[in-house]
């Protein structure tokens, strides 16, 4: 039944013009906040005042299906401190993106500078970029075609360019809170991917700019613990506005727990562990979280999408000035 199901997706998808979201969606978000916008500072920044980290995610999405999305990624990020009014923020990202038959693998760049009165820490205005190269591909061999005529079994690939831009500003409030906003363009050049299918056909996938905003709100109830309120708003042409609100809270040193809805009707869950210094690592830490998405929209088959799940694992540290 699954198998038929996404056989009718992919059908759709072949025979008219489809909108929807086309970049990569995350349930923690905050954990790929560098590329959904190149001028953002990392949550380990606010939280442990780390301002390098390297980490990786893997998100499955509809699980149980045959060829289901899934992405992986793999960060690095740095924050200069220098206590002048210009520090540098930089890094890189590797993403592969995957929905049967169709595909995506980037490598990025990132450069960014925030302007501050002289100590980031307390608050800046940021400019961000990422450049890359990106890999888009489409094997049609995998596609079970009922009519052998109609579409040849030609795996194709193309490569594009890609640049992300991003503006963000952040400033610590009172008794430690940290606010923060930004807006984005990940992907600023729109691409015309048009595939050869083979006996004179060819189909194509339009690829438009996606606009993103980033707003939060770091509310600390003791040197240890705090609430996170965060939003992720989405616009893309043709597509409804939708909005992804999520409130976490890290209850000690240990353990945080949150959750989140957004108004396309998905419930997200979260949870994770830190080990810092509460196992004898000093100005470091790892953190494992793991995130559950499920839609409770309500589709041609009800629930027949399935649940969304996502880890990460990410170590920061205070790297030397």
């Amino acid at each position: 039944m699954k198998k038929i199901i996404l056989a009718l997706i992919l059908l759709v998808f072949f025979l008219i013009d489809l909108p929807a979201q086309q970049l990569p969606i995350f349930t923690q978000y905050r954990e790929n906040q560098g590329y959904i916008n190149p001028a953002s500072l990392n949550s380990d920044f606010f939280s442990y005042e780390h301002n390098m980290s390297v980490g990786a995610s893997h998100r499955s999405q509809w699980v149980g299906f045959e060829g289901s999305p899934t992405t992986q990624t793999v960060k690095v990020e740095y924050l200069s401190q220098t206590e002048n009014a210009f520090e540098l923020l930089t890094g890189g990202y590797f993403m592969k993106d995957e929905a049967d038959p169709m595909g995506m693998t980037g490598v990025y760049g990132r450069l960014g500078a925030i302007l501050t009165d002289g100590d980031a820490y307390f608050g800046g205005l940021s400019v961000g970029m990422t450049v890359g190269l990106v890999q888009y591909r489409t094997a049609i061999d995998k596609l079970n075609i009922r009519d052998g005529q109609d579409i040849s079994a030609i795996n194709q690939q193309k490569l594009f360019p890609d640049v992300g831009l991003g503006i963000y500003y952040y400033k610590r409030m009172g008794r430690g809170d940290f606010m923060y906003v930004g807006a984005s363009i990940p992907q600023v050049f729109g691409l015309d991917l048009t595939f050869d299918a083979g006996n004179t056909n060819e189909f194509s996938i339009q690829r438009i700019q996606h606009v993103y905003g980033l707003l939060g709100y770091y509310k600390y109830i003791n040197e240890d613990s705090f609430i996170e309120f965060s939003a992720w708003p989405k616009y893309a042409p043709n597509v409804p506005f939708h909005v992804d609100a999520n409130v976490r809270y890290q209850m000690s040193s240990t353990v945080w727990v949150g959750t989140g809805l957004s108004t396309v009707g998905n419930l997200h869950l979260e949870c994770g562990l830190v080990f810092g210094y509460n196992v004898g690592l000093e100005d470091s830490a790892f953190r494992l979280g793991y995130g559950y998405g499920h839609t409770f929209r309500s589709y041609a088959i009800p629930g027949a999408f399935g649940a969304t799940h996502e880890i990460n694992l990410t170590y920061s540290f205070i790297s030397k000035r």
